[in-house]
């Protein structure tokens, strides 16, 4: 496929998934949150996936950041199906039929979502030079797990408090347990080197991904700040406005040091 195309192909994903999380923000609005609300999840996670494959293979090529995200989401889909079985590494929870058929006890979104969080976190904090240093390796790794620990702390009490996860043992945050978070960044860090492994960055020289990467992690927070306030979950509502400020930072970052123009 020609660059251009490509270029295209991903500009329309991420327009796509903008729209959705506007569609999404206009529905919680005028709309008590029900079963219907939750019916583009699984579209919207998957184009999130799709959007993330095409952003890692301009750096690694096509057909290694297919295999990449296919083994992370396939690391967090054991992880939770793992969970659903024996409590840990997340804790006792139990997820509900709300947002459709289930894997092993795990409705099909949860781990699509959650892989393309871990994946976008991974090319977030990619190194701008990368060699075989087992320090960065592992810094890059533990980066990109505490981010997707820190989304965890809005993620997870909100999927509580919308009935789609339930927790028989109450913990902390918003009743949700503390394992919740450390599951997750044990998780992400699990899956992060896997899909460092498969990419072996320290063989090609990279190019920095697009700005739109953040700028889609600020939409997603933008979203939880709605649903937050929706709920009126105080707490959730500074957690997002702390995550927008750092992916608002983020984003002007990635702006400042690329092309000006939406895709290069």
């Amino acid at each position: 496929m020609p660059k251009f195309k490509k270029a295209r192909f991903l500009t329309f994903i991420f327009f796509i998934l903008i729209g959705l999380i506007i569609w999404g923000a206009i529905g919680i609005f005028n709309n008590n949150f029900n079963v219907t609300s939750l019916w583009g999840l699984g579209i919207g996670c998957s184009l999130a996936l799709i959007f993330n494959i095409i952003m890692l293979g301009r750096s690694f090529g096509y057909l290694k950041a297919l295999i990449t995200v296919s083994a992370i989401t396939l690391t967090v889909t054991l992880a939770l199906i793992l969970n659903s079985k024996r409590g840990w590494p997340f804790g006792m929870a139990f997820y509900h039929s709300i947002l459709g058929w289930k894997i092993l006890g795990v409705a099909w979104p949860i781990p699509i979502f959650w892989s393309s969080i871990i994946t976008g976190t991974l090319m977030l904090k990619k190194p701008t030079a990368i060699n075989t240093d087992f320090k960065l390796l592992f810094s890059w790794a533990f980066d990109s797990a505490l981010i997707t620990m820190i989304i965890a702390f809005i993620i997870e009490p909100l999927a509580k408090a919308m009935i789609i996860t339930t927790w028989p043992v109450q913990g902390a945050i918003l009743g949700v347990p503390f394992s919740a978070f450390l599951g997750w960044f044990i998780t992400s860090f699990i899956a992060t080197i896997v899909g460092i492994l498969v990419l072996q960055p320290w063989k090609k020289s990279t190019i920095p991904p697009l700005w739109l990467l953040p700028l889609a992690f600020l939409s997603l927070t933008l979203l939880t700040l709605i649903l937050a306030t929706k709920l009126n979950l105080t707490l959730l509502q500074i957690f997002s406005a702390i995550l927008i400020i750092f992916f608002m930072l983020k984003t002007l970052r990635f702006r400042n040091h690329q092309n000006p123009k939406l895709i290069t």
